[in-house]
């Protein structure tokens, strides 16, 4: 995907809007997996930006397309989809992680 194109569509973000979970899927029959991969500017990928938006519709939809449940945010010690969600207080968000085999006791570099 091009630069150009990433950025203007910077899809990540609307997961934190009032996306569908049918935009997802149209996103993903345009562009493929791949997009679901894409890092934004802080090393956040579409579970994440789900995860805080506490939408479990389209978390469900983004693991069952190849994205890893405990994805961290871009290094190793960053925290994973599991935290944001915990960070906002999102039940059905961390729920659907959970179901999903998330880690609940997964650590990070603020949390041991």
């Amino acid at each position: 995907m091009s630069e150009k194109l990433k950025s203007k569509l910077n899809w990540q973000k609307l997961c934190y809007k009032q996306v569908r979970r049918e935009y997802v899927e149209r996103l993903l029959e345009q562009f493929g997996k791949d997009v679901l991969f894409e890092e934004d500017d802080r090393g956040f990928i579409s579970l994440h930006w789900a995860a805080i938006a506490d939408k479990s519709d389209i978390i469900d939809l983004i693991i069952e397309n190849g994205v890893a449940v405990d994805t961290k945010v871009r290094d190793t010690e960053e925290p994973q989809s599991i935290h944001l969600a915990a960070l906002e207080g999102n039940i059905d968000a961390i729920d659907c992680l959970i179901r999903h085999g998330a880690q609940v006791n997964a650590e990070d570099k603020y949390v041991s």
